[in-house]
């Protein structure tokens, strides 16, 4: 209430003193609701973003049971998958092959049990007219590889049906050009439309069969076919954009095209003598698939035991949860509840048994490149990268993305309500602030 009081003794002190002390309320009020807001909302900030992810996230024995199967897995890959090497990747490669083309040889009519014979067998029966170019295409170490119609990939079955319309063959010259030449005096031509598409179809694959494990000359260990690996390498060398490429080689660079036809006769890895080189052709592609196959098994046993610890431990709590005591009431329970898949614990938990199986996996290699070549460095990283799992290294990127993704979903929707909350509550303060602490000066 205003009020108006003549000038008196002592009036002006007792002003002033009420004054400061009405001001000095207002003040200390004001920051004491300050401070209050600030502890409001740094708790409402924790339990919005803290509350949310603690509860989504895997709880201490899952994170314990996860770390454990991540170890135990990391030691079977230790003691199982062992070091790659590509040598062996070939050897394994060829005896599957060779089976392979006398099974098919049989099925194909073959009576005997001979990998020559079937070669023959299956050559006979299925000719390619481009092998009357074996001359232009390299001879018969490269004429498999520069001929596209050899190539087990979409792109040599396009040029095996072409050439059956054609008459000409398709492929690369010595610089890796590509180049097409005129097929003479073939039986191996179509003589309608459908045989045509027949041969280009049935007999490039069955051609490719018997090409596959070498020729009858040297069954099982000459120049095979390329794999589609390299086949589809080879193809794109002839690109404009790509066939300017250089590839180091020794101390010299030299042209894409060049560089696969090294692969592919085994020149570009090191060996002492033609036992052991090593062709980069189907057969050693096979072997490098059946390597990656073996890797793979302790990555798959891996996810396998954490689903299924995720799946028994959140159908007992579905269960528990539910008062199942019987079969006739399991439709009550809820799948999304228990299932394996799609939920954000079972991605923390994939990627903690994935993080410590790398770790594991790593170790080792480590160690034992150590103890192999502690001090140069380029065979260190040879021998670490030869037994590194490099499929448990995908599978922990992808549980990394997946657990990122629910973590980033959950703080931008806790980061949006915490807007809110501290939109409301800041409002309500300042209209409480304005209603109860006024500015008051008693004159």
């Amino acid at each position: 209430m205003k009020k108006t009081i003549k000038d008196w003794l002592g009036k002006s002190e007792n002003t002033i003193i009420r004054y400061k002390y009405q001001t000095r309320i207002t003040i200390n009020s004001y920051f004491a609701y300050d401070k209050l807001v600030h502890n409001t909302l740094t708790k409402e900030k924790s339990f919005l973003i803290g509350q949310k992810i603690t509860d989504a996230k895997a709880d201490n024995l899952d994170m314990t049971i996860a770390a454990g199967i991540g170890l135990l897995t990391g030691m079977i890959d230790v003691l199982w998958v062992g070091e790659f090497s590509l040598a062996e990747a070939q050897t394994i490669g060829r005896n599957q092959v060779n089976q392979f083309v006398i099974k098919v040889a049989q099925f194909k009519g073959y009576s005997g049990n001979n990998l020559e014979g079937a070669i023959i067998h299956l050559e006979k029966k299925y000719p390619n007219p481009s092998d009357r170019l074996i001359g232009k295409f390299g001879g018969t170490l490269q004429h498999h590889l520069r001929d596209f119609s050899h190539h087990l990939s979409p792109i040599g079955l396009i040029f095996s049906i072409l050439t059956q319309f054609t008459g000409e063959g398709y492929g690369t010259d010595v610089t890796g050009k590509f180049v097409h030449y005129k097929i003479e005096n073939s039986v191996a031509f179509g003589r309608n439309f459908e045989e045509k598409i027949f041969m280009g179809v049935i007999n490039w694959i069955f051609h490719l069969v018997s090409d596959m494990a070498g020729s009858s000359q040297s069954a099982g260990q000459g120049t095979g076919i390329p794999g589609v690996i390299v086949s589809l390498l080879k193809e794109a060398s002839t690109l404009p954009i790509v066939k300017d490429l250089k590839m180091k080689y020794k101390d010299q660079d030299i042209g894409l095209s060049l560089w696969i036809s090294k692969l592919f006769n085994g020149t570009a890895f090191h060996h002492t003598s033609h036992k052991d080189v090593v062709r980069l052709d189907l057969r050693t592609e096979i072997g490098i698939l059946n390597f990656v196959a073996k890797q793979s098994m302790p990555v798959i046993v891996n996810q396998c035991l954490v689903r299924a610890f995720y799946l028994v431990t959140r159908l007992i709590k579905e269960i528990n949860s539910n008062d199942i005591n019987s079969i006739s009431k399991l439709s009550n329970l809820n799948p999304e509840k228990f299932m394996p898949r799609n939920n954000r614990s079972l991605a923390r938990m994939i990627t903690i048994s994935s993080g410590v199986f790398t770790v594991v996996d790593t170790a080792d290699a480590v160690v034992r490149a150590a103890l192999k070549n502690p001090i140069n460095k380029i065979y260190f990283a040879k021998h670490v990268v030869v037994r590194i799992n490099f499929v448990g290294i995908a599978n922990l990127a992808i549980a990394l993305s997946n657990d990122g993704n629910y973590i980033m979903l959950d703080l931008k929707e806790n980061f949006h309500n915490f807007q809110l909350r501290y939109s409301k509550i800041k409002q309500s303060l300042l209209s409480i602030i304005k209603k109860r602490f006024k500015w008051r000066l008693f004159v």
